[in-house]
């Protein structure tokens, strides 16, 4: 029997981490997005609610919905109050997305969970392997701001994530993206043919 592997893919902002697992996800394989389980996590999770009410007062939440600007104004610019914000959503976070793994592992041998905070979620030990996707800073402020967001913005973003230089030492995979989709693609076909190799 194949063993089962939890591959974890990471990357800062506009690196291409999710056109990676967009790419896993054509190939068959299930790819759980932490961030987005995050985000629905601070929405619809009544402790959590209360704990960034208690945090940031009323406003956080207009008409039920999570006040996006309003939040990453705050932690941008604290990072004590980003540690807070880590400290609450994190660890739920995590024991939605090994809950969604298990049950994904029922029907398949390799599930992969892209997340942008992987490392600084204290996620990797999770992982039998993590594959980071690095591009220039220049390429993912470009990228960045193509997908509408200001080069003051996308700075101040990463600014806030662990550098690239860290976390290539920390990665199993590193994945240079700063050209062609499909140059990546190939990159991404190769890892998984190395990954798949460890499967007794």
């Amino acid at each position: 029997m194949k063993e089962k592997l939890l591959i974890g893919i990471t990357g800062g902002l506009g690196a291409g981490k999710s056109a990676a697992g967009k790419y896993f996800e054509s190939k068959g394989f299930p790819v759980i997005l932490s961030d987005a389980l995050a985000k629905d996590l601070m929405k619809n999770d009544p402790s959590i609610k209360n704990e960034l009410i208690r945090l940031f007062g009323n406003e956080i939440y207009i008409n039920g919905e999570l006040n996006k600007e309003l939040l990453a104004e705050k932690i941008f610019n604290s990072q004590e109050l980003l540690s807070k914000v880590n400290s609450i959503v994190h660890p739920p976070t995590i024991e939605a997305t090994l809950d969604l793994a298990e049950k994904y592992f029922g029907k398949h041998d390799i599930v992969f969970v892209e997340s942008a905070l992987l490392y600084e979620a204290g996620m990797e030990d999770l992982f039998d392997f993590v594959i980071l996707i690095y591009s220039p800073e220049k390429l993912r402020i470009e990228r960045a701001m193509k997908r509408g967001m200001s080069k003051d913005e996308a700075i101040i973003r990463m600014e806030n994530q662990m550098k690239d230089e860290q976390k290539k030492k920390r990665a199993d995979f590193v994945i240079e993206n700063n050209s062609t989709i499909e140059e990546l693609q190939k990159k991404l076909d190769f890892v998984l043919k190395l990954i798949s190799m460890t499967q007794s």
